[in-house]
């Protein structure tokens, strides 16, 4: 059997990447790699009992044309074969200004969409691509130039976002080349990648035979074998990782994790915990080494206030026993109204006083409304200068701000947290507390009934 044939096979069993049923969509450019791919999974086809394959063909308009001549050659080898055929055009430098990112990045983004696409059209599929080991390689070396945890170490997954598989992972460029001379499939060339003018053009063609020649090596395979012990070391740290997500929490836009959960970790658990939280709220790319070792300084520090920023607008926000991931524009924003009722109702308060606080309604409360209309009319407001408070059990009265601090509520809450109010006298804060001298008692004539609507922004 084929040697192309056999490794795809081992590799699509061990990682399970492909399951009896299955529609595929092949990213196909038309060069070798790519034309490997698709001929061996139309090849086996029956052999994982695939339901239908349809290839993506992306026209990136930058090579003028040798790229109509490729999308040309793409098409005509699925007519051949009964193969579904799709081509895509996209003016890739123009929108690559547009998006002030690279032609790579622009690139890979309008691939991928269209793949998706494509996905979408077959009623769902998963989206094969043409990765190989020297393309590992390639990845590893480019990571470690640029500075790189264990995390970047284990290079391409074989599975990505559980859509995207790399059935060739596992062979070598030269065997893919063999396979098409000996299938006659004659694939396209592009003349880009012959050229030093991209990161992984001169990665590939300068610095990979430089270390092979000059060190007497197979750097290829090392760095196939080094990315193989990272990805057993993750799996293994993944467990670690996985336990302490379990009290990740998302509320109000917003993510929460207990301070004390992360504090207890191992630093090496801890960053990745974090990079998975973010990853949670949207933060899926660029968290860097200089982000994580800001945070182990504070971890270091024992300060339980502090932010810090991250990638994309994102913050990291050290909270007394919480710590909160999330855009660095939330501000807890509130909007609330409230119903106020005078009451000269005995029944309602026997009531009241009869309910199990477990019972009550959060959102409702009753005063004395003779104690409170003989300091100013009830508003509800948020809080201002002065504002004093006497919590329940507490002899005396509190200022506002000294409250917040004891009970540890976050500051980026506390200007719009809505406030029961007469005069600087606080009644009820909102969700938290109310004022034990403006409770009802046996001498209550009137009552005042208060319900405040509260929507989280």
């Amino acid at each position: 059997m084929n040697r192309i044939i056999e490794k795809i096979k081992n590799t699509v069993e061990k990682y399970e990447l492909i399951e009896k049923g299955d529609n595929l969509v092949v990213g196909f450019s038309g060069g070798p790699d790519s034309t490997c791919l698709l001929h061996s999974l139309y090849t086996l086809k029956d052999f994982f009992g695939i339901n239908k394959i349809a290839a993506v063909h992306i026209n990136h308009m930058y090579r003028g044309e040798d790229a109509f001549r490729d999308e040309k050659f793409s098409e005509d080898f699925c007519r051949e074969r009964g193969i579904l055929f799709f081509a895509y055009r996209f003016d890739v430098e123009k929108l690559a200004a547009e998006l002030k990112v690279s032609s790579e990045d622009a690139g890979r983004k309008v691939r991928y969409e269209s793949f998706r696409e494509v996905a979408e059209k077959l009623g769902g599929a998963k989206i094969a691509v043409a990765h190989n080991r020297q393309d590992q390689a390639e990845t590893l070396l480019m990571r470690m130039v640029r500075g790189t945890g264990t995390e970047g170490l284990c290079g391409i997954e074989y599975r990505r976002d559980e859509d995207i598989i790399r059935p060739l992972l596992d062979c070598d460029r030269n065997e893919i080349e063999e396979y098409c001379r000996e299938e006659a499939l004659e694939p396209r060339t592009d003349l880009t990648n012959l050229e030093p003018i991209y990161t992984r053009n001169v990665v590939r063609l300068k610095l990979i035979p430089y270390i092979n020649e000059e060190m007497n090596c197979d750097i290829v395979n090392s760095l196939a074998s080094l990315s193989q012990i990272a990805k057993e070391d993750k799996d293994f740290i993944s467990g670690f990782v996985n336990d302490a997500l379990k009290n990740f929490k998302q509320e109000n836009g917003r993510g929460k994790m207990p301070a004390d959960v992360l504090r207890n970790l191992h630093p090496a658990v801890r960053k990745r915990v974090i990079v998975k939280c973010f990853g949670e709220m949207g933060l899926k790319n660029d968290i860097g080494s200089v982000h994580l070792e800001k945070a182990e300084e504070l971890f270091a520090s024992g300060k339980t206030t502090a932010n810090i920023e991250f990638p994309h607008g994102y913050v990291m926000k050290f909270r007394y026993e919480n710590i909160f991931f999330e855009k660095a524009q939330f501000t807890g924003s509130v909007d609330y109204e409230a119903e106020l009722s005078i009451i000269d109702s005995e029944p309602l308060l026997s009531w009241y006083k009869k309910l199990n606080p477990d019972r009550r309604d959060k959102a409702f409360q009753i005063f004395d409304y003779d104690k409170v209309i003989a300091v100013s009319e009830p508003v509800l407001r948020t809080r201002q200068a002065g504002d004093v408070i006497s919590p329940k059990g507490f002899k005396g009265t509190k200022k506002l701000k000294e409250y917040f601090i004891d009970r540890k509520i976050d500051r980026d809450l506390r200007d719009s947290l809505p406030l029961l109010c007469a005069g600087s006298a606080v009644l009820w804060i909102y969700g938290y507390e109310i004022n034990e001298k403006f409770l009802p008692d046996d001498n209550t004539r009137r009552i005042l009934a208060a319900k405040i609507n509260v929507e989280m922004n």
